[in-house]
């Protein structure tokens, strides 16, 4: 993503899977998944891994790898989900 512009560019952002709800209204249901593995600049995916590196890996200690990794991907989905479901952008 930095090479063909960056992952603070809407374009590009658009261009690897974000959730753009007339998109998937129109059939690129795979938009409710990419979504999970994008990150918008540094700073987000920096706080993202100081989080599942802090908060996940008390949680699969807990649950197991398994139930972890579904736990993770179900939340994941379900928040992209609620922000189609309730928000525009």
């Amino acid at each position: 993503m930095t090479a063909l512009g960056g992952s603070t560019d809407p374009l590009i952002l658009v261009a690897f899977g974000a959730k753009v709800n007339e998109l998937i209204v129109q059939g690129q249901l795979w938009r409710l998944v990419t979504p999970l593995f994008l990150h918008i600049g540094i700073v987000h995916l920096a706080f993202n891994t100081y989080a599942i590196y802090g908060f996940g890996s008390q949680i699969e200690r807990f649950f197991g790898t398994a139930r972890f990794v579904g736990l993770y991907l179900i939340s994941e989905i379900a928040g992209v989900l609620a922000s189609f479901s309730f928000s525009p952008h």
